[in-house]
């Protein structure tokens, strides 16, 4: 069987655009188990984001602000989630509200809350829910001065 030059040019060029075509597919489709831990990681991130900004409505009508806007949940990285509240609230509440919160939204695993001065990001308080499983939330009773927070939540991975 003699191939020539062309034909063989041909049968490689086509190979190539077959080999791209097929990592273009895998890279833009993903296999299905990729799609539904993207699609369970997106669902997951949007329950935290909606009882973090039901949390902080609550942290902020009970603090007497009924009219400021909650700003959007940043969200750091796949663990990690923050939402800025424009002044003091009180953290005794913090604890049982994001518990409640994130039993509506059916939101699951271990977390630690860390409530940062928004200026130097320097913590001020916190906890993990390990605490609440042992009822002992460190640094309640303890007031926040008026000011800028930021409340942080990390999720284990």
């Amino acid at each position: 069987m003699n191939i020539t030059r062309t034909t063989a040019f041909r049968i490689l060029i086509g190979s190539i655009v077959l080999l791209l075509t097929g990592l273009l597919f895998v890279r833009f489709v993903g296999s299905p188990v990729d799609n539904d831990r993207q699609i369970q990681n997106r669902r997951v991130a949007d329950n935290v984001n909606l009882a973090l900004r039901r949390t902080a409505h609550h942290l902020l009508r009970t603090a007497g602000d009924s009219t400021s806007r909650i700003p959007p949940v940043q969200h750091l990285d796949p663990q990690t989630f923050r939402i800025q509240l424009g002044h003091a609230f009180d953290y005794d509440q913090l604890p049982d509200l994001l518990q409640e919160s994130f039993r509506v939204h059916k939101v699951s695993g271990i977390y630690n809350v860390a409530v940062l001065d928004c200026k130097k990001g320097a913590l001020q308080l916190g906890y993990s829910v390990n605490d609440l499983v042992n009822n002992t939330v460190p640094c309640v009773d303890r007031a926040l001065n008026a000011g800028c927070y930021t409340l942080q939540v990390t999720f284990d991975t």
